[in-house]
């Protein structure tokens, strides 16, 4: 399948009002992101890990963590909040947060 991406802008001007629009049309999936595991610190092992893929968008994907890490998975991490932010091919972004 052939990707497209249209920018169409629309001005309407009547009499004293002006209308104006603009439209992204593109049949590329959007960017995101999927928890593949998460394993919680616990008594017997207090590090854990998260580990995410990243679909859509356009290939090429980057990923950054809260704690300075990159890439799809994290480890070594105890209890908290993590968020990663990914970066596709073209330079969109998708942020998802969790919690271990």
């Amino acid at each position: 399948m052939t990707r497209f991406c249209f920018l169409i802008a629309l001005s309407l001007l009547l009499s004293t009002n002006c209308f104006s629009k603009t439209i992204l049309i593109s049949n590329q999936a959007p960017l995101e992101i999927t928890l593949v595991s998460l394993q919680n610190p616990n008594c017997f092992d207090p590090l854990g890990s998260i580990n995410v893929i990243a679909t859509g968008g356009t290939p090429g994907y980057t990923y950054v963590w809260n704690t300075g890490a990159n890439g799809p998975t994290i480890t070594s991490i105890s209890t908290g909040d993590y968020n990663v932010v990914v970066t596709d091919g073209d330079g969109s972004t998708s942020i998802s947060s969790f919690q271990s």
